[in-house]
């Protein structure tokens, strides 16, 4: 089977990598895949990378990987969940090394993350012939199972990612198994997402670089197993929405997807392996600048043994529209949708989110730029407390105009996770740049373009640490802070040769149990006013 020369270079990028972490005496991947509630972050053996490779070997197809592909979908298989009465029914662990018994914060994600794959594994067998039967039919009964979990998981449509995995596997199991329970929650599943998109919404996990490639491949794949033109109409209903979405976001100059982003696995989409990169690969047809080998989130590199197989219509002109502002609703359970905000030049884009909690995947405040051809990346601002282990994430408000943002962080905290000394709190940690003022405001260079941070005056003056070649801005607290403890800043940005103007009129006026801060730059008027959050809600 022959793929496109760009699809072949992803199936390499795929291959190389596999191939370089293949453990020949266990028989799977081993790597180290980051550390989050699921996993330690230490080495370990992969499954659902394995499973992909598993993949990649068969659709090769030469004697030698057929038989190390069989080993790895058996070794697989033996660490699905097959107890009925369990909440991770047909789940399979994360890593070889995990056992059902020990593992205390299983992912029940990995129902349709490796239910999926066996369904290509199906397909492609079916189209070439090459398992031996019992081998195939071991893969039908797990592949089964989790059709099976993934209707009584029944996963909530503001989950978006999965649930477009989710309503994949079900087409495929109507499509594959003749289950015809499968063909209605598949289309189910796609129009309750389809429902959140209001007009000029977006989706409720926004402009992830890794997201918003599982989201494609999800749907990329419900459209291919649709059992009904009503299932395939509303995948590629659904197909052409992302792709406006991302479009509407993508910059051509910096290569990213502007901000903010509901989540990320790294700042800088040419240095890590974000997913939606390799779709926008092929939508440009080679038009961006892939890694052949990726160093940072590289396990994600394995899933581009499928992805390489789908088939991704060019689109020439994405990313390219007109300078400007953009405001979009995320949607919201509570009656009150979330705003996100972009601005963009030609080679530069600023994007915020009107509230968000500051966890450490969030970016809430993000820019880009291009200076002298050089990517940049500019403000990627994530903020925590991180007392004895506990990850304490604070509260981020904003509001922006053109260039501008105007930013408020709610940073109580209840006595009990105090710090005995104090705490500090980071708001941003950018390399290449310096400082060339620090009288009053603190105005910074950041590889070529101006960048004004304006304090305002809730709290001791913040001090100026140099650390590495990394300019930090940091805020000290005295360990006894109590009640609200606010931190706000304004930041303009102008170009390299431009004389960037001092703020004007910053106010902080707290009334009736509300904040409300301003601040003007040139013509440039920004207002926020957020309630007081109460100590044992803001966290």
């Amino acid at each position: 089977m022959k793929l496109h020369k760009l699809n072949a270079r992803l199936f390499q990028i795929a291959r190389t990598w596999a191939d370089q972490h293949f453990n020949p005496a266990v028989g799977l991947i081993l790597a180290r895949h980051p550390p989050s509630v699921h996993t330690v972050g230490n080495p370990a053996h992969l499954l659902r990378e394995s499973l992909y490779y598993a993949y990649g070997l068969l659709f090769s197809g030469s004697k030698d990987e057929l038989l190390r592909a069989i080993k790895i979908i058996d070794l697989v298989l033996t660490k699905q969940n097959l107890d009925s009465s369990s909440q991770y029914w047909a789940c399979f662990t994360c890593e070889w090394e995990q056992d059902w018994e020990t593992w205390s914060s299983p992912d029940m994600n990995w129902a349709q993350f490796m239910g999926l794959i066996l369904a290509f594994i199906l397909t492609l067998d079916k189209e070439k012939g090459i398992l031996p039967a019992e081998s195939v039919e071991k893969i039908r009964v797990a592949f089964d199972l989790t059709v099976k979990a993934t209707l009584r998981r029944d996963v909530t449509p503001s989950y978006t990612n999965i649930s477009f995995l989710s309503a994949a596997v079900a087409a495929a199991g109507t499509t594959i198994l003749g289950d015809k329970n499968s063909e209605e929650f598949a289309f189910r599943k796609l129009t309750e997402v389809h429902s959140r998109l209001k007009d000029g919404g977006t989706f409720d996990e926004y402009l992830s670089p890794t997201y918003y490639g599982t989201n494609l491949y999800g749907l990329y794949a419900a459209k291919l197993f649709a059992p009904s033109e009503r299932v395939r109409n509303g995948a590629l209903g659904l197909i052409d929405f992302l792709w406006n979405d991302i479009s509407a976001s993508y910059h051509p100059k910096t290569c990213q997807l502007a901000g903010p982003h509901s989540r990320a696995y790294g700042d800088n989409m040419l240095d890590y392996e974000a997913k939606i990169k390799n779709f926008i690969y092929l939508a440009l047809e080679g038009n961006y600048p892939l890694n052949d080998v990726e160093i940072s989130h590289s396990h994600d590199s394995a899933g581009l043994f499928i992805i390489s197989t789908l088939e991704v219509d060019a689109i020439p002109e994405l990313g390219k529209h007109t300078s400007g502002y953009r405001e979009l609703s995320i949607p919201s359970d509570k009656g009150e949708s979330h705003l996100l905000r972009q601005y963009r030049e030609d080679c530069f884009i600023l994007g915020t989110v009107n509230e968000q909690d500051e966890w450490q995947q969030r970016r809430n405040l993000l820019a880009y730029w291009v200076v002298d051809g050089v990517h940049k990346v500019g403000i990627g601002k994530g903020a925590a407390f991180l007392d004895g282990g506990e990850f304490k994430p604070a509260r981020f408000y904003s509001s922006q105009v053109g260039p501008s943002a105007l930013v408020a962080l709610n940073l109580s905290r209840t006595p009990k996770s105090r710090a005995k000394a104090g705490y500090r709190f980071t708001v941003n940690a950018v390399p290449n740049h310096h400082i060339i003022s620090s009288s009053g405001d603190i105005m910074l260079q950041f590889s070529g373009r101006n960048i004004r941070i304006a304090p305002f005056p809730l709290g001791p003056k913040p001090e100026l640490l140099l650390e590495n070649e990394i300019t930090s801005i940091v805020w000290t607290f005295p360990a006894d802070q109590t009640g609200n403890a606010w931190l706000a800043f304004a930041v303009a940005f102008s170009q390299p040769d431009e004389t960037i103007s001092s703020f004007e009129r910053l106010s902080a006026v707290f009334d009736k149990g509300k904040w409300t801060f301003s601040a003007i730059l040139d013509e440039a008027s920004l207002e926020l006013s957020v309630l007081s959050v109460p100590q044992s809600k803001t966290f």
